[in-house]
């Protein structure tokens, strides 16, 4: 099984994929970490030097790369929600699950200082991407985890029980 978790920057896809895959003794792949290896370059500078439209092809081209036959945790790059061919792959071979997080959330987790490297938090505002954003990941997830104030625990523990219920 393929797990692709989708949701705005911050709201743990990287942290819960990691914790999830080793809990389901499944591989775990960080897209925005594989194009950094490809490109070796950091996302930020990906895009500071090439632009947010060349990234958004690289992210594309990432995840179509990634090996499909193992069972994976896929942690997505937030906006790969933005590509109507993104969400049909992702669909066609594995689940969606939208880790959903409140706009305050966000601001919480987002005030690190690491996170103001954030090439698009500095030519956009946080509540204006989180708008763009919120109706795709809805339409793209088969599975929506709120996750307001949860640990990384009980997400993935939902995240295993709903899987169950789905396979059962």
């Amino acid at each position: 099984m393929i797990i692709y978790l989708i949701g705005m920057m911050g709201s743990g896809k990287s942290s819960v994929g990691k914790h999830l895959a080793s809990q389901l003794k499944y591989n775990f792949v960080d897209t925005d970490c594989l194009i950094e290896e490809k490109l070796n370059l950091k996302v930020h500078d990906i895009i500071n030097q090439f632009g947010i439209e060349y990234f958004r092809q690289i992210e594309n081209q990432v995840l179509r790369e990634i090996q499909l036959d193992l069972n994976t945790v896929i942690a997505t790059g937030g906006g790969i929600i933005l590509n109507q061919d993104n969400i049909n792959f992702m669909k066609n071979n594995g689940i969606t699950i939208y880790l959903k997080t409140s706009i305050n959330e966000l601001e919480k987790r987002l005030t690190n200082p690491e996170m103001k490297k954030r090439p698009l938090l500095k030519k956009n505002s946080l509540y204006d991407i989180f708008e763009v954003r919120k109706e795709l990941y809805d339409k793209a997830s088969e599975l929506t985890i709120n996750c307001d104030n949860l640990s990384i625990e009980t997400i993935c523990e939902q995240i295993r029980s709903e899987l169950k219920n789905r396979l059962c």
